[in-house]
């Protein structure tokens, strides 16, 4: 859990800069303050912490704490964690971590994704 809370704090040190630069431009070109209309301060601060939200997914995502991850060279030719049938892992997961871990991960995975739906 560690290693990925620092993932993360370097993930977000790198895109919330970058981030508000951009912003920034994009609002000057369109010739609006950072408080004008719709896009009042909280709206600003709302939009930053889903970017740093999306950029910690991404940190989890594409670096995952708990394994190492083969490379795609080596995953390819033996088709070693590669799944192509829907809901074997799901089943695989329930079947040795039983009910309770099995409800968690579903509910964490709800979670995680439930930003993007608003």
């Amino acid at each position: 859990m560690q290693t990925f809370v620092v993932r993360m704090l370097v993930v977000a040190a790198i895109v919330l800069p970058v981030y508000v630069l951009l912003r920034v431009l994009w609002k000057r070109k369109r010739g609006k303050t950072m408080n004008s209309g719709k896009s009042g301060a909280a709206r600003e601060v709302v939009l930053a912490i889903f970017v740093l939200f999306m950029a910690g997914l991404l940190a989890l995502v594409l670096w995952p704490a708990y394994y190492e991850v083969p490379s795609v060279a080596e995953r390819l030719p033996t088709g070693l964690q590669i799944n192509l049938v829907p809901l074997r892992n799901i089943k695989r997961f329930f079947k040795i971590f039983g009910t309770e871990a099995f409800w968690g991960n579903i509910v964490g995975n709800w979670l995680i994704f439930a930003p993007m739906g608003f």
